[in-house]
């Protein structure tokens, strides 16, 4: 399809809506022909372009879709990434419109959910990549004949289609909005830029393909795979998709005073009995921050993330928070393993059998176990060094790409802080 912009006025009706429900209305009242095309478009469709960073105003992205747009205010419109579906609603609907995962390295513009990130972006986060691999290198040239200079993550398997890692805590695993800043990804292509020194000096390689498949969250640590071919991306994808994937997670908690956790910790014979599963299913659904400010200010467990501190994680405030709701949520099941208690604390492993957003810390929180050193949906008093979850083991159920079965099973050891600050439940 053709690229297409489309300038939209907001029109005196939509004055004060959200900002996607605005434009969609003033692009199905608009009399512009080129405008009147994309009539059809949902409110969703539309959220999701803002979120990509295909709305401007005066020369700047609009990532928030509940901006309250005002009368006469102009924006710029880039509908060349949606796929304009002219048949039913229903059609319509269960058309994917935007690929927010799909990234491209191969000089070509390239799109990321929350961030307008162009060739020109990820020229930056390949630059500094390389400074980073540079200066590595010139640190340990003394060393010679050594290995890749360490980097601030532990290998874990690679192959020609994939590699794993295992991420220290308090590091983002994607690029963020800022492209020098260090993160994972970086970390990962300055590795990759040394693999590949013996091709020619380092200043004139081409940024590797190099995808991240999922995130964990910045003070998460454990396993991240990435692929390395847009083959492993797409039949990745697949597998993640289709849950055919086996996610384990190791965490420390406080021990619950009261709920269904506690019930089934209180009937256990045994509390070292990893085989007694507790299966928690709950629906979850991001808080509204307008409403929690005003009426639960007080509450802790309905706080907004307006109320949250900053802290040693960053700044948080905006953030969006998720909660577990009885009904119009998103289905989400964690499945836990008792190791081991103490009269304050409890040892859990979480299977994941649905990939929501902080999934394991909100289902914590809602059977009153919150993680300890969570400063979104923990203790407001606690200060600690780290948050206590870890991506413990991965396994990928279906192999559709015949190099995974040399690795059938990955697992990303319990970090050393665990053992260190909590020596009582690891005897």
């Amino acid at each position: 399809m053709n690229p297409q912009r489309v300038q939209i006025k907001i029109a005196e009706e939509c004055s004060g809506l959200r900002l996607d429900k605005a434009i969609q209305q003033s692009l199905c009242l608009s009399i512009d022909p080129k405008a009147a095309t994309f009539g059809q478009i949902s409110v969703k469709q539309i959220k999701k372009l803002i979120e990509a960073g295909g709305v401007t105003h005066c020369g700047q992205p609009m990532f928030k879709a509940s901006y309250k747009a005002q009368v006469n205010e102009v924006y710029d419109c880039e509908l060349s990434q949606l796929q304009i579906i002219s048949s039913t609603p229903m059609q319509q609907k269960t058309k994917a419109m935007i690929d927010h995962r799909q990234i491209e390295f191969n000089q070509t513009t390239m799109i990321h959910a929350q961030h307008r990130k162009n060739k020109e972006y990820w020229t930056q986060v390949w630059a500094s990549s390389l400074a980073y691999a540079q200066s590595n290198r010139s640190g340990q040239s003394s060393r010679s004949g050594q290995s890749p200079s360490a980097m601030p993550f532990e290998l874990i398997y690679m192959d020609e289609q994939i590699l794993v890692v295992n991420k220290i805590s308090d590091l983002p695993t994607a690029p963020t909005i800022d492209p020098k800043r260090l993160t994972l990804f970086h970390y990962i292509l300055a590795y990759l830029s040394q693999l590949q020194r013996k091709q020619g000096p380092i200043a004139t390689q081409e940024m590797p393909y190099l995808r991240n498949i999922h995130r964990l969250d910045k003070a998460t640590s454990g396993l991240v795979i990435c692929s390395l071919t847009p083959q492993a991306s797409k039949d990745l994808a697949y597998v993640f998709e289709k849950r055919q994937i086996d996610k384990r997670y190791h965490l420390i908690c406080h021990r619950p005073k009261s709920g269904p956790l506690f019930e089934f910790i209180k009937k256990q014979t045994s509390v070292a009995n990893a085989e007694s599963v507790f299966s928690f299913e709950a629906y979850m659904q991001a808080k509204d921050k307008s409403k929690n400010s005003k009426s639960n200010s007080s509450s802790q467990n309905k706080r907004s993330s307006h109320d949250l501190p900053d802290n040693e994680y960053g700044k948080i405030k905006g953030k969006k928070l998720w909660q577990v709701v009885k009904t119009n949520g998103l289905y989400s099941r964690t499945d836990f393993r008792i190791f081991s208690l103490s009269d304050q604390y409890v040892y859990l492993e979480a299977q994941l059998h649905t990939g929501r957003t902080h999934q394991i810390r909100v289902h914590t929180q809602a059977l009153n176990a919150p993680i300890v050193g969570d400063p979104w949906y923990g203790k407001i008093e606690e200060k600690s060094k780290r948050l206590y979850l870890h991506a413990y083991s991965l396994e990928i159920l279906s192999n559709p790409i015949d190099t995974y079965t040399h690795a059938p099973k990955l697992i990303a050891e319990i970090p050393t802080d665990f053992l260190h600050d909590f020596p009582h439940l690891f005897l």
